[in-house]
């Protein structure tokens, strides 16, 4: 596994069920205030999926990372 800042560990802990989160919110519960370049960052490397919201971008863990059986 690719080693992880203390702020990735942090953001994959609050959506490690699986189910997408808005980003804007992830902001207020992790208390990461660039949550958006490092969101950007690790879907880069593929440790998460982003979705385009008009209410709001979000993003999970992709669901090969947690057991999930992919379609």
């Amino acid at each position: 596994m690719t080693d992880l800042s203390q702020d990735e560990s942090k953001l994959l802990s609050a959506i490690s069920g699986g189910e997408w989160v808005r980003i804007d919110d992830l902001r207020d519960v992790t208390g990461i205030w660039r949550i958006h370049t490092i969101v950007q960052e690790m879907a880069d490397r593929g440790l998460v999926e982003v979705q385009v919201r008009r209410t709001g971008n979000a993003v999970r863990v992709p669901r090969r990372r947690w057991g999930g059986q992919s379609g």
